[in-house]
């Protein structure tokens, strides 16, 4: 019997110590601290991987897959004409709205998602402000 009894108490261990480990999130990246214009590349992976992983939290066919979709449409719009040398206002002010509707209405986000899509917006936003006093 207490053989079985340490070998429950060191199983306990084990799950909690595993169950710890798996919410371990590392930190998100630092606002910009440098010049922005540098880390554009950067901003927009982060941003599609955050929208990967909202779109990978819904499901098909639904009001919160339908905004994830229309946030990547808009920033992938937003990259094409930036890539092309055209900075364009409004198609960052588009995708950055896009980006806000999923972090505020998607109902299947989890506080970190939420807060990663929430970072996002103002990494655009500074990055939009960058833009417009250069």
């Amino acid at each position: 019997m207490r053989h079985l009894m340490h070998a429950f108490m060191a199983t306990s261990l084990l799950l909690s110590g595993l169950t710890a480990n798996a919410q371990f999130r590392p930190p998100i990246e630092e606002r910009f601290d440098r010049d922005p214009g540098r880390d554009y590349a950067r901003l927009m992976d982060r941003i599609r991987t955050d929208l990967d992983r909202a779109e990978a939290s819904t499901l098909p066919f639904t009001a919160d897959r339908i905004r994830v979709d229309r946030a990547l449409e808009q920033v992938n719009a937003f990259q094409r004409r930036m890539n092309a040398g055209d900075y364009d206002r409004r198609d960052l002010d588009d995708a950055i709205v896009a980006l806000q509707k999923v972090a505020d209405s998607n109902r299947n986000l989890s506080a970190y998602e939420r807060d990663d899509l929430a970072s996002d917006v103002s990494r655009m936003r500074d990055y939009q402000a960058y833009l417009d006093g250069r």
